[in-house]
């Protein structure tokens, strides 16, 4: 069970973990990285995987002490580094809120 609340996020091949939202202090020290994505990952995904990684990794150790960047860096690409930003940086809670919202529907995501 992890600590912090959370998105449960694919990686794929089985690997399922649940990224918190990004601490308020690793927020704070992180957020021109932040800005400079949100401007750029749609026009420009190739060039911020690395810092998608980054972004996702700080979020990520808050329920994974022990998970370095190393080992997460290959479960990253240019198709899910995005929808795992979008995790991490979901600090009002909002992105949880609709995918549990979502499950609830008749259909749950896919409807």
């Amino acid at each position: 069970m992890p600590k912090f609340e959370g998105i449960e996020f694919d990686f794929g091949g089985g690997r399922v973990y649940t990224i918190p939202p990004l601490a308020p202090r690793d927020l704070q020290k992180m957020q021109p990285q932040v800005k400079t994505l949100q401007a750029t990952i749609q026009t420009n995904p190739i060039a911020c995987v690395g810092v998608c990684i980054d972004v996702v990794h700080v979020a990520l150790v808050r329920n994974y002490p022990k998970l370095t960047r190393a080992a997460l860096a290959p479960l990253m690409n240019v198709d899910n580094a995005h929808q795992a930003l979008l995790c991490a940086t979901d600090t009002n809670g909002s992105r949880r809120k609709a995918l549990k919202a979502a499950a609830r529907r008749p259909g749950g995501l896919a409807g």
